[in-house]
């Protein structure tokens, strides 16, 4: 993946905090979040039969 995204860190912590994920777990939760966040965008996307456009929109341009 090629994206460029932006992330809003407060709203990140906040729900690695309430999903009860040991700090030293962080990173590899973080990860595997943002992969499928994108990954359900681009399907969603998928669905109301936009094209893949260039990866190199933020989450919230893929969004639109």
């Amino acid at each position: 993946m090629n994206a460029i995204c932006t992330l809003n860190t407060n709203l990140l912590y906040e729900t690695v905090v309430k999903a009860n994920v040991p700090f030293f777990r962080w990173a590899k939760w973080i990860d595997e979040y943002i992969n499928k966040e994108f990954m359900r965008i681009v399907i969603s996307n998928r669905r109301k039969g936009q094209k893949n456009k260039p990866m190199t929109k933020t989450f919230a341009a893929v969004e639109k």
